[in-house]
């Protein structure tokens, strides 16, 4: 995924909830994303080392649990009540 601006793309998410290796550019909030599976980039050299040595896709459920509809509401719901509580 090379990019020079992304927030957390989509793409990203659901390579790796099916359980694919990814290599990305490490920009906007793809640093954020905490998979085995994920492989952060800044330049052509690292890129070319990681192919070298292989991608071999780790099992894991991690992102499908953290990006889940159900997650994803209960957070903004605590972010609601938390900003509701404040005023």
């Amino acid at each position: 995924l090379p990019s020079i601006s992304e927030q957390v793309p989509n793409v990203l998410l659901e390579a790796l909830a099916l359980g694919r290796p990814v290599v990305a550019t490490r920009v906007g909030g793809i640093p954020e994303v905490h998979s085995a599976n994920l492989h952060l980039v800044d330049n052509l050299d690292e890129i070319n080392r990681i192919l070298e040595d292989g991608l071999t896709p780790v099992p894991e459920d991690g992102i499908i649990k953290e990006y889940s509809l159900e997650h994803i509401a209960g957070r903004y719901e605590e972010l609601f009540r938390g900003v509701a509580h404040t005023k």
